[in-house]
C-alpha cells in the first residue's frame, strides 16, 4: 500500500486524455450547432457542456451519468424560477443572493455539492436579468450537455483514473454536520450582496461576473481568500489581454471556435495548475465564446475589459467580507476548524489523493 504524497507537483503533468475529452465534449456540440442552429445556439452549448463537465465526479459511468444529470435538472429548474422572476429583476438578485448562503455553507473539500450550490444562483441572475435571449438556450444547452456527457462516459469506459468527487459521501457528511461555520456563510452571502450592489452603482456591464468572482474566489481560510484574491485577478487579467489580442484580429467564427476548443482543452491542466492558470485559460475560453455568440452583434469587444472590471468588484467584495469575518473570529473563534479542508480547484487536492484510490 503506497502512502499518500501530501507535497503537491510543482508542474502538473499534461493529461491528453482528459484534454479530449473537454475538446470533444465542449468543441463538437459547438461546432455541430454553429453549423445547425447559428451562434447564439452554439455558445448555450458551450454554456451546457463546460457546466457537465465541471460537475463530473471523474468516477463510474452510473456514478457521471447520474451526477451531471442531477447537476443539470437542478440548473434548468433554477433557470425557470429566474424566468418567472423576470418581471421583478431585484427580487430575482435578492433570491440569488439568498441562495448564496446554502453555498456558503458547503466545505470547499466537497467539491461536487460545491460547484453545483454555485452554479445555482449564477443560473437566477443569468436568466432572470435579460443578459440572454431565451429562445435558443435551453436547446443549445441540453445539446452541449448531452455531447460532454458521452464524451466523459466514453473516458469512464475506456481509462481508470482518479475519482475528483464522491457526491453521495459528500451528501451524508454534509447532513452529519460536516459544513462551513455559520459566520462564513453569513459573509459569504454578504459579499455576494456586496458585490451585485457595487456592480450595479458602478454600471458594470455584467454584474454576474463580479458574483463569479466572490463565488469562486472567497475560501473558509482568510489567507488563502486573499491569496486567491491576486491569482484570480492576476489571471482574469491576462486571460483579458490574450482574449482582445484574438478578437482584435479574427473576427470569423471559425478561427474562434477553434481557438476556443484549445482552450477548453487546456482547462484541465490550467485548474490542476492552480487559481492563475485556471482563471487565466476559464477567462480566454469563455470570452472566445462570447464573442462567438455575439458575432451578430459585433462580438463582445466591448464586454472584454467589463470581464476584469467586474472581477476587480468581486475580488473586492471578498477581500472586504474575508476582513470582517477575520475581526469575528478573533472575537468569536469557531468551534471546530473548517479552514484545514483541501480546495479541490487547487493542486494539493490532487496530490492528496491516493493514486490507486479508485481501483
Amino acid at each position: 500500500m503506497t502512502t499518500p504524497s501530501r507535497v503537491p507537483p510543482d508542474t502538473p503533468a499534461f493529461d491528453p486524455a482528459r484534454a479530449a475529452v473537454f475538446a470533444i465534449g465542449i468543441g463538437a456540440p459547438v461546432i455541430a450547432c454553429l453549423l445547425v442552429g447559428g451562434p447564439a445556439v452554439a455558445l448555450f452549448a458551450g454554456v451546457g457542456a463546460v457546466n457537465a463537465l465541471f460537475t463530473d465526479p471523474r468516477r463510474g459511468v452510473a456514478a457521471r451519468l447520474i451526477s451531471i444529470a442531477v447537476a443539470m435538472a437542478g440548473i434548468l429548474m433554477f433557470a425557470l424560477l429566474g424566468m418567472t422572476l423576470r418581471s421583478s429583476p431585484d427580487l430575482a438578485l435578492a433570491v440569488a443572493i439568498a441562495f448564496a448562503f446554502p453555498a456558503g455553507l458547503v466545505p470547499p473539500a466537497f467539491p461536487y455539492l460545491s460547484m453545483v450550490a454555485k452554479l445555482l444562483p449564477l443560473t437566477i441572475i443569468v436568466v432572470a436579468t435579460g443578459i440572454f435571449p431565451s429562445g435558443h438556450v435551453v436547446v443549445g444547452f441540453f445539446v452541449g450537455t448531452v455531447f460532454a456527457m458521452l464524451a466523459t462516459i466514453a473516458e469512464a469506459a475506456l481509462r481508470r483514473i482518479v475519482p475528483y468527487a464522491d457526491p453521495m459521501h459528500e451528501l451524508v457528511a454534509l447532513w452529519r454536520g460536516k459544513r462551513n461555520d455559520l459566520a462564513y456563510a453569513v459573509a459569504f452571502t454578504a459579499a455576494v450582496g456586496l458585490a451585485v450592489y457595487a456592480a450595479r452603482v458602478a454600471a458594470a456591464t455584467h454584474p454576474l461576473w463580479a458574483v463569479v468572482a466572490v463565488l469562486f474566489v472567497m475560501h473558509p481560510d482568510p489567507d488563502r481568500s486573499m491569496r486567491r484574491i491576486a491569482k484570480r485577478i492576476g489571471g482574469t487579467f491576462a486571460g483579458v489581454v490574450i482574449a482582445w489580442t484574438i478578437v482584435r484580429f479574427i473576427d470569423s467564427p471559425w478561427p474562434l471556435v477553434a481557438l476556443a476548443t484549445v482552450a477548453a482543452a487546456l482547462l484541465p491542466w490550467g485548474m490542476a495548475r492552480g487559481v492563475f492558470a485556471g482563471t487565466m485559460i476559464a477567462t480566454v475560453f469563455l470570452l472566445l465564446l462570447f464573442d462567438v455568440g455575439m458575432i451578430a452583434q459585433g462580438g463582445d469587444k466591448p464586454l472584454i475589459f467589463a470581464r476584469l472590471w467586474d472581477t476587480l468588484i468581486g475580488t473586492a467584495a471578498v477581500a472586504t467580507a474575508t476582513y470582517v469575518l477575520s475581526l469575528w473570529h478573533r472575537w468569536r473563534p469557531p468551534k471546530r476548524d473548517t479552514h484545514e479542508m483541501p480546495d479541490a480547484l487547487e493542486p494539493d487536492h490532487a496530490a492528496m489523493l491516493e493514486p490507486d484510490a479508485h481501483l
